[in-house]
Order: structure tokens, then sequence, then C-alpha cells
């Protein structure tokens, strides 16, 4: 049994159910299965076992595409391949006006035939490095459903698919019902976040809600008005949840669990979402690499634990850190696990263990606490400093929208300056009272941080380069720097 297989069954269960809301209207599972086949039928006529398929157009259509591209046992990349990558030889085979929309276009790769059957291509942000183009096929993401469905039973005081064996899992999500759940990952569909939570949602009978866009009002505002139950936050957006959820009331409060990961989280962050929407946050770690979440913290646990750690590995990961120069490294193994990568030589298989690339450390009672990644850690004598716990004080100042921390050569060998680049609050650069935000940003940041963590240099900018998904895209924030 695959995932297409689950999604099928749906409609056959609950043809009149709606299993997506938002982007193009309300779409019922006999209506998304009718568009999946349809567009199967298209990818079987026109394209070749050894092409790949790109998928862009909107997000309701890129849900399509993902599904006919399993059902017809097709390879599809996420997005636009020309900005995902300039790593991979393509020609652009052709264009089908029928489904413009669907930004559907065949790409002959030179390595097309080294991935048989279905697969997803889905390519890295790059926000720490040169992007990559991860392959993910039917097991691996069946291993994520697995993984994700049994966080959430595990959140809700079930047990039954985690006493089960992985080879009848499927089989047992089959049988379930649904919970009424509705679903909304502010993370886009050609994140591994987005994709596996569409997934799962879909899958399992439940709503998947598509808000107008990735902003956080427009997040918030789909979260409301669609009385969505689990959402996905990067912690940017779940930051300015916790001030919108302070500014307003929620005529229905209907959410149960919010889900933050992708980078370091603020620790004041848990409280003030818990206090003020009333429902259980987690903190999750995960990558493309890895499928989606392998190590996230629980409700049940302290608040200390919560707020200042990712928790332990879900069921059926399993982690070890390795010694490395300046730190341990996180190295994980999960169900979830991606095939390997694309790039010049074609096809690179993964090993069985995934190497992150995130130093990491572990307390008394087992929770991880994730110290940075070491390409981006900032070295002052001795110490490592993650940036981004620099960014998250600097951004709790009323005056500061985004905030960037690097490390450049300092004038002691050994040691780095911290720059800071800041964006500032677009009604406070209308009022024109920025005169002194950057002495008072950097009292602010002496107040708060150790000495040797507050920033030189701040530098306003009029913006900060962003992913998709709104975390900062590292490399172009580097990029940015050398040109100043």
């Amino acid at each position: 049994m695959r995932v297409i297989d689950l999604v099928m069954r749906r409609a056959e269960v609950d043809p009149n159910g709606f299993a997506l809301v938002g982007g193009e209207g309300r779409t019922t599972f006999r209506g998304l299965v009718e568009r999946v086949e349809n567009l199967a039928s298209l990818f079987e006529r026109h394209f070749g076992s050894s092409n790949f398929i790109e998928l862009s157009g909107n997000p309701s259509s890129q849900v399509v595409g993902v599904l006919a591209a399993m059902l017809a046992r097709r390879s599809v990349i996420l997005g636009c391949i020309d900005e995902a990558s300039d790593t991979l030889m393509v020609d652009r085979v052709q264009d089908f006006p029928g489904y413009v929309a669907l930004g559907v276009r065949g790409i002959n790769h030179r390595h097309g035939d080294s991935v048989d059957g279905f697969s997803v291509v889905v390519p890295t942000s790059g926000t720490t490095g040169r992007p990559k183009l991860v392959v993910h096929n039917d097991e691996s993401l069946a291993g994520s459903l697995i993984l994700t469905t049994s966080v959430e039973d595990e959140l809700h005081g079930e047990s039954g698919l985690i006493d089960s064996e992985w080879s009848v899992a499927l089989v047992d999500l089959a049988a379930r019902d649904p919970h009424g759940l509705r679903f909304l990952s502010a993370m886009p569909i050609t994140s591994i976040s987005g994709l596996s939570m569409m997934l799962r949602s879909i899958a399992m009978g439940e709503m998947f809600v598509i808000p107008q866009s990735l902003e956080p009002q427009a997040v918030w505002d789909s979260v409301v008005d669609c009385h969505v139950t689990n959402v996905g936050l990067p912690p940017f957006t779940a930051t300015r949840f916790a001030s919108l959820a302070a500014n307003r009331s929620l005529t229905h409060p209907e959410l149960l669990h919010i889900g933050i990961g992708g980078s370091f989280v603020d620790p004041e962050l848990v409280e003030k979402l818990e206090e003020r929407l009333g429902c259980m946050v987690t903190i999750g770690y995960g990558s493309t690499e890895l499928g989606g979440v392998a190590i996230m913290s629980r409700p049940w646990d302290s608040l200390e634990i919560r707020s200042s750690t990712i928790g332990r590995p879900v069921h059926g990961v399993e982690i070890r850190l390795n010694t490395v120069e300046s730190g341990s490294e996180l190295v994980v193994k999960s169900p979830s696990m991606a095939l390997g990568v694309l790039n010049d030589d074609g096809f690179c298989p993964h090993e069985q263990w995934f190497s992150t690339g995130d130093f990491a450390t572990t307390i008394s009672t087992g929770e991880l606490i994730i110290g940075g990644r070491a390409d981006f850690m900032i070295s002052r004598g001795s110490r490592r400093i993650d940036p981004a716990r620099i960014e998250a004080v600097i951004e709790r100042h009323e005056m500061v929208d985004r905030a960037a921390v690097l490390g450049i050569p300092g004038r002691v060998a050994g040691n780095q300056d911290i720059v800071a680049f800041i964006s500032a609050k677009s009604d406070l650069v209308q009022d024109g009272i920025l005169r002194d935000a950057i002495t008072e940003i950097r009292d602010h940041c002496i107040q708060r941080l150790p000495i040797h963590e507050v920033p030189r240099r701040i530098e306003m900018v009029d913006e900060i380069a962003l992913c998709l998904d709104f975390t900062l895209d590292r490399r172009r924030i580097r990029d940015q720097l050398s040109r100043l």
C-alpha cells in the first residue's frame, strides 16, 4: 500500500468531504481525485519514465501535481528548477496550454533514468549554503506519514500506531476514521514541512487549509476564518502570531496544536503562545533530507524543557552525537530519510545515517539543545555563538521587524566581530522615528546579552533577504554584507 492509495480511499469513503480549502476555493475529496486522475493520465501520455516533470503554479495545483505523479509513478520537481539550483543541465521539452495554471512542463535530465518510478525532488532553501535537490519516494513519504501521525497520536493520548509494525502501519492508517481536524502549514508546499503536512492531512481524510499567502497576517486570518486545529509555523511567523493574539481575540478558539520548527526558537515564545491561544505548543527539528520532523518536545514536558530544548526523537527515529572540531554534530537515522540528492554527477544516495551539520548537546533528562549550524557559528575565542540566539533577542525590541546576525573577521586573530542587519517595522519608518534606533537597539542588547555576544556593528537596512518560508536566507545576507 502507498500513500496515494490512502488518498484514493478517502474519496470513496467520504467523497463530499472537503480535502482542500483556500486558494481556488473548496475542493472535495471526489473533486481532488478527479483532478489527480486527469493529470496522471496526461503524465502517462506525454512524459516518458526518464523525464522529470516540473510543478510550479499555485499551492493547490502543486498538491494535485504531487498526487498525480504518485498515481502515475512519475518523477516531479517542486518549484521552478531554474531558481532551485544551477547544477542541473535541463532542456525544456514543451508546455501544455491546458495546464498553464498547474505550471507543468517536461524536463529532460541527463540523469533522469537514475531514479525509477515515483519520486519527488524537493529543493532546499539554500539558506545555509548552495541549494540541494533532495529526492524522496513512496517509501520515505510513507515513513514521514507514519511518523507525523504517530506524533499526533501521542499528543492526543493514542498509541495504536506506535505499537504497530512499520510494515503494516499504512494498512492501519487506511482503516482509520478522520478526527475532524483541520491542518494548515505556513511553510510552502515546495518545502518538506509543507509537503509532509499536506500528505498527512489528506491521506488521513482531514481538511488541508491553504492560506492566501505565507505572510503572518494572511496565515492568521486563515487559521481564524477556517477554524484550523493544527498549524505548523516557522519561528518568525510564530512570533507574529503571539503579537496578533495579544491584540485580537479569537471568536471561536479551536486551535489544538501549534508546531514550530525550522530554526532557533525564542525561549519566551512558547509561554506567550500558550497563554494567549490556549493550545499545545511544541518545538520540532527536522530537515528536507530527514523528510520533516524527527525530534520534538511534548506538551506535557515542563515549560523549561519545551522552551529551551527541541525535545526527544519521535518514535522510530534514532540519533547520535559525533565529536567534531569545536563541538558535537547531530547525526540522525529516520524511516522518512530521503533517498539522496541530485547533483552534477547524477543521483547520489544517502548513507543510512544523516549528518545534519548542526551542533547539539543533551541535558540530563535526554532532551536535545541545538547549538546552531556549524557553517554559520560565530567564533569568539573558545566560544561558539549561535547567531539565531542573538537575533531572537534583537527582535524583541519594539522597533525591530527582522534581524540577521553574522560573524566577520575581527581585529584579533581567532575572533570574529558580530554584525547585525536590522529592518525596522514599517509603521516606524513611516513615522520617521528611527534617528536613535541604533543606539536604542545596542542598549537593548547590552542589557540582555553577554558582552561577548553584543553586536559590534549594527546596520539598518530596508529589507533582509528571506527564503520562501520567511526564514533568513543567510547565504544571500552574507553576500549583501560583502557589498557594504
